[in-house]
């Protein structure tokens, strides 16, 4: 009972965060501006080539990874491992597309900034940084459920938080997305992967 009033809990934050990066952008955009005013003020020729490998993964690595995932649970049977990582890199995915195309927010070459890679559709919100956390989110999740050491879910935890991180600085750095952008992806990913453990706490409890 405790484990689903927290995981209600967590998805009251994602809607939160979701309905933040909404308000940013249509009432601060100061916010996103300074930020992405900085951002462009420091590029470099390296930061330039690390942005473009991690904006690279954080795109064609993710639908890979979640096959693999999945194929490797439903072999093995482990079907809530399967519905941990699938359901929410789908739902945060679909999501994601519905609010790009009801939004309709611009890019931010079209408030003058300079973009490094060429992204023609709307900016809100970030569907690699979406596609990267939920799918990190979801191997951390059922990681923290395994019998591994504490030491090694520490280390993996780091490593995959850096690299949601990266990829969401990259597309900052790319002048492909505002700041509002990314709290609104990070807000789907964190409603979705919880509401799922939610659906799936409350199915075992009626087994």
């Amino acid at each position: 009972m405790v484990r689903r009033y927290i995981y209600l809990g967590l998805c009251l934050v994602g809607a939160l965060l979701i309905g933040l990066g909404i308000y940013l952008c249509n009432y601060i955009p100061d916010f996103d501006v300074t930020i992405l005013r900085r951002l462009s003020s420091q590029r470099s020729t390296f930061l330039t080539k690390v942005a473009f490998v991690c904006s690279w993964a954080g795109n064609y690595l993710v639908a890979p990874l979640t096959i693999i995932a999945a194929a490797v649970f439903s072999i093995r049977k482990e079907w809530h491992y399967f519905a941990e990582i699938v359901l929410p890199v789908i739902l945060a995915s679909l999501s994601c597309t519905l609010l790009k195309a009801f939004i309709m927010r611009p890019r931010p070459i079209c408030f003058g900034f300079e973009a490094l890679v060429d992204e023609p559709y709307f900016s809100f919100p970030s569907g690699h940084t979406t596609g990267a956390s939920v799918l990190v989110l979801a191997f951390l999740i059922i990681l923290w459920q395994s019998a591994i050491k504490v030491a090694y879910k520490i280390i993996y935890t780091i490593l995959g938080i850096a690299f949601t991180l990266l990829v969401a600085w990259s597309r900052l750095y790319n002048a492909v997305h505002f700041p509002s952008d990314i709290i609104g992806s990070f807000g789907l990913v964190i409603f979705f992967s919880f509401a799922t453990l939610y659906a799936i706490e409350s199915l075992r409890k009626q087994n």
